[in-house]
């Protein structure tokens, strides 16, 4: 006899009252999820649809990698692997429902019919025990989510009711489930009674056959009474499950996340996370940046809904692990409440704000979000990896920097300060007085303006600010120039017709003289038909490549250790690792941000320093590459105070590289070296700890 199962026993035709319920119940969700849709709709214009074809392509291998293989959930461990079992549980018990239904309405009676043979061998036991399998792992999730917020907690996890309803529903639908399946096994079937007649069919359902023993063992339910209480059960379970549908519509709760989430992975921003967005018109605009709810995208207003409050983001935020108030979860948890609040307000008042009450009427920067925590972001972009639903948490803080900088002229002063020069002296190093051609005395570095023929040269070196300034930076620049004199380069600078590029002031909130920066050094280098540029600062990197199209800029840039990897696999830098020379012993490499994360440049600065003569061993800090710790320096902080907080960012990744043994913190980055310089100073290693760049490294082993 082949097992089957009667999947709808003893409902009848009440099953059509069910699905009828279902339908306005998924009705009301997508008039809800309309409805919300509506307020998005407030914020400005974003394009998220261009490119149709790699979009898809995108969203599908995120499916697959942050959806079933749920790639960063697991970097968590326990919540990793916590979220996986209620997803995957969830998952095959919503497929089980739906192939219930599907044998029901449509394989049963056809082959009653004669049409087709149904059920096909053993189907109805492996399908069982998969059904169960899904249950039980979800049950054992939601066992694991109840412990890590009762007994574990999280330190940046408020701790919601509507977390607590969700759980209770989600555990309350799962017994109700195996219980339904116990007393179907106990009632009295076309195959008899299940649990008694055919036991080898039932024990494929080790959730049902436990509560179907549990119920005739212990309670003392026969196949007269299962019959009863299974329909009034089913009913139960059947309006829990609708009710706790219309429940994550009519709050949007956590569990709406389900729906939101996926649609926020398929709008996500495709182009290098490095690239912030220019302000339009800037000449005639009366106002900058997010001052109010309809400056922002639309989806910068749909993250709020698609944030599952998981605080993964704030888990890894440099500022916030360091003491700092800033909670890049609560950043956009307390925006989704300014747009349920103010939002729908505005919507009602049919965009009307003379019509709002005067109380939902806040800005953005500084009362809906504190203004300290918007000054203590280092745009390091580390929450925006970390984050599973790919909310883009920087760009929002810097659009509510520009209001603060443009429209209010609010900002620390030592942020001020760095503009200030910026603006009046093509660099952010107030009371400088340095060329930007010091740094190379000594060294046959040609200038742009003298080269006879600049369409002739390989590379346009781009020094950069810091490398050009300061004394620690330019042994930098002076290493990164000897090297390419070594390997014959035809290369050149721009001197003191170099500007800074802009990045600084466009973090920081000033659009304006970034955009200025940018339109007279893209001139400059159109004027002398540069193609492609060198350079060794991952935020020029960044802005140069990135950023410059946006005003007509579009140059091959390189960063340095790019350009350092491709001239020893050429050959045309020659590195002897059997060559007597300076040792370094341990090294460990430094991920500067805006290569690393907002770029994803991991690669090569690893192949140099394989290259490298003299070191000993290449060891890795516990946070590296995607997830490497913040020197403390992006977003404008190497010229801002550090803010109020139990600990400096660049003290405590100088701690990782001491951790991790390392005599020698490699790093790739101008910036990145002064931190370190700092930080190796404070915690007193300067006598156990060198602080070098790749380029600093390599001179050392190629001078005679």
């Amino acid at each position: 006899m082949i097992p089957e199962k009667e999947f709808l026993w003893t409902i009848g035709d009440l099953k059509w009252i069910l699905f009828a319920l279902a339908g306005l119940t998924v009705a009301y969700i997508f008039y809800r999820l309309y409805e919300r849709a509506q307020l998005w709709k407030l914020g400005q214009p974003a394009d998220r649809l261009g490119n149709p074809i790699t979009r898809g392509i995108a969203f599908s291998r995120l499916l697959i990698t942050q959806g079933y293989g749920h790639e960063k959930f697991l970097r968590d461990r326990y919540g990793g692997l916590m979220h996986l079992l209620i997803f995957l549980g969830a998952s095959m018990l919503f497929l089980g429902t739906a192939v219930g239904t599907i044998e029901e309405e449509f394989l049963y009676p056809l082959e009653h019919q004669g049409v087709l043979e149904w059920p096909i061998g053993n189907w109805y036991l492996y399908s069982s025990l998969a059904w169960d399998i899904g249950g039980l792992m979800a049950l054992a999730g939601l066992t694991m989510a109840i412990f890590r917020r009762s007994a574990i907690g999280k330190p940046h996890h408020p701790g919601l009711l509507d977390d607590k309803i969700i759980l209770t529903l989600a555990i309350i639908l799962i017994f109700q489930g195996f219980g339904l399946e116990g007393l179907r096994q106990l009632g009295q079937t076309s195959f008899g009674i299940e649990y008694l007649d055919h036991p080898d069919w039932a024990i494929w359902s080790p959730g049902g056959f436990a509560f179907a023993a549990f119920f005739y063992e212990f309670v003392g339910i026969r196949a007269d009474t299962a019959e009863t209480i299974y329909r009034g059960l089913w009913w139960a379970h059947s309006l829990t499950v609708l009710g706790s549908l219309l429940y994550a519509a009519a709050t949007l709760s956590k569990f709406s996340h389900t729906w939101i989430s996926p649609a926020n992975w398929f709008f996500r921003n495709l182009e290098p996370r490095g690239k912030l967005q220019a302000i339009p018109n800037l000449e005639t605009r009366e106002t900058f940046g997010a001052a109010t709810l309809t400056d922002f995208t639309w989806k910068q207003l749909m993250d709020g809904d698609a944030c599952t409050r998981c605080s993964r983001c704030t888990d890894n935020c440099p500022a916030n692990i360091t003491g700092k108030t800033l909670s890049p979860m609560m950043v956009i948890q307390n925006l989704k409440g300014y747009v349920g609040s103010y939002g729908n307000a505005l919507y009602k008042a049919g965009g009307d704000e003379s019509k709002v009450d005067e109380k939902l009427i806040m800005a953005p920067a500084g009362e809906v979000v504190d203004e300290e925590d918007l000054w203590s972001c280092v745009t390091c972009g580390a929450c925006m990896e970390a984050c599973p639903v790919f909310i883009e948490h920087v760009p929002t803080i810097v659009e509510m920097r520009r209001a603060l900088v443009m429209n209010e002229g609010r900002l620390p002063e030592t942020a001020e300060a760095a503009l200030r020069s910026l603006e009046t002296r093509g660099h952010p190093w107030s009371g400088m007085s340095r060329t930007r051609t010091e740094w190379a005395e000594g060294l046959d570095v040609p200038l742009i303006s003298e080269v006879e023929n600049p369409e002739d040269l390989e590379v346009l070196y781009w020094v950069g600010c810091a490398a050009s300034m300061e004394d620690r930076s330019m042994r930098i620049a002076r290493a990164t120039g000897r090297i390419l004199i070594n390997a014959g380069i035809k290369f050149a600078i721009l001197g003191d017709e170099e500007s800074c590029t802009g990045d600084p002031a466009r973090r920081i909130g000033m659009e304006y003289l970034f955009q200025l920066q940018a339109m007279q050094n893209v001139e400059t280098l159109d004027r002398y038909g540069v193609k492609t540029i060198v350079t060794t600062c991952p935020h020029c990197f960044n802005t140069l490549s990135n950023e410059y199209p946006q005003f007509g800029g579009n140059y091959q840039v390189m960063h340095h250790t790019q350009y350092l990897q491709s001239l020893v696999a050429d050959g045309r830098l020659t590195l002897d690792k059997t060559r007597e020379g300076p040792t370094f012993g341990t090294v460990t490499y430094h991920d500067p941000c805006y290569l690393g994360r907002h770029n994803g440049v991991y690669d090569a600065p690893r192949e140099v320093a394989d290259a490298i003569p003299g070191i000993n061993k290449l060891t890795e800090m516990e946070m590296h590459r995607n997830r490497a710790f913040c020197c403390g320096a992006g977003g404008g902080h190497m010229w801002m105070e550090d803010g109020p907080g139990h600990e400096k960012i660049n003290h405590r990744r100088t701690h990782h590289a001491i951790d991790a043994g390392a005599d020698v913190i490699a790093v790739a980055c101008p910036f990145c070296a002064q931190m370190f310089e700092d930080g190796v100073r404070v915690t007193g290693q300067d006598e156990n700890m060198r602080v070098l760049d790749l380029s600093e490294m390599i001179v050392q082993t190629i001078d005679d």
